[in-house]
């Protein structure tokens, strides 16, 4: 076994023998909305095996591949790749990816729709690191496009915080400006986005009644609780943007919020079985 692979494994069973049963139990009830498999660009992170996708016992994992991350990456042999290996890991669900700014967009869309039409089509999209933004207009036509046929997607908002960066090679944010009169304009859309912060979601997406958030990067003990006071309880989902972050330590942020048993089970998973439909 690879050290890598063999370090996720281990935190896994780790935090949950520390923890004993208080563990246990949540994991199973927890939907985790952002992780990922292949190789991440520019770390060495540990890969998801099917032993180590057990250990976590997630009710249910939504999977993207770092291999969106490129610009060059092709998205049709990408998401073949995603949904083969989704299939070894129970409870998973295949995140596929789309580039906007390529020609072959569309093409790559309907080919994942048609691999998918049995099971839940859910896509996630990088725009910022593939050089476009909210107001390109194959953006537009995607999201329109999703509201329509009631299609979730996830756009990821930025991707490090800036402090542990590589200046020569800096990752992007996505500008959040635009949002609140894309879910004004698209009152039926499903967006969710991928690794706000706490200070983004208050300031500049409030007012986003129909906008999802993941919590990957949501910090501080009180995070999650302190948000909710802020945000619609209904729009707030658990994600762990494993292996970059420990996908382990996910049932901890939710036990460590300490919140009623109603809204415990809506962050836990009914949010994320809405969103997903």
């Amino acid at each position: 076994m690879k050290r890598r692979t063999l370090l996720l494994s281990s935190s896994a069973i780790a935090l949950a023998r520390v923890h004993g049963e208080e563990l246990a139990s949540p994991a199973a009830t927890l939907v985790d909305c952002q992780l990922y498999i292949g190789d991440h660009p520019r770390r060495d992170l540990p890969q998801f095996t099917p032993s180590s996708w057990a250990a976590l016992g997630l009710k249910q994992g939504w999977v993207g591949h770092f291999g969106a991350f490129s610009s060059e990456a092709n998205h049709q042999a990408l998401n073949a790749e995603l949904r083969q290996r989704c299939a070894d890991l129970p409870g998973s669900v295949a995140a596929q990816s789309l580039d906007l700014s390529q020609q072959t967009w569309r093409r790559d869309l309907e080919a994942a729709l048609a691999a998918t039409a049995r099971s839940k089509a859910l896509l996630r999209l990088c725009p910022s690191l593939h050089g476009y933004d909210w107001k390109h207009p194959a953006l537009g036509e995607l999201l329109t496009l999703c509201s329509q046929r009631s299609l979730p997607v996830q756009v990821v908002a930025k991707f490090e915080d800036a402090r542990t960066q590589r200046q020569d090679r800096p990752l992007p944010p996505l500008s959040l400006r635009e949002v609140p009169t894309i879910c004004e304009r698209l009152p039926q859309l499903r967006l969710m986005l991928l690794n706000i912060n706490a200070t983004e979601a208050q300031v500049q997406l409030r007012g986003c009644r129909n906008l999802w958030l993941d919590s990957a990067m949501i910090e501080g003990a009180a995070g999650l609780a302190g948000l909710l006071g802020h945000w619609p309880k209904d729009r707030l989902c658990l994600g762990s943007y494993a292996p970059f972050f420990y996908a382990a330590a996910l049932p901890l942020k939710l036990q460590e919020a300490g919140l009623p048993g109603l809204d415990h089970q809506a962050l836990a998973h009914q949010n994320a079985s809405a969103f997903l439909g």
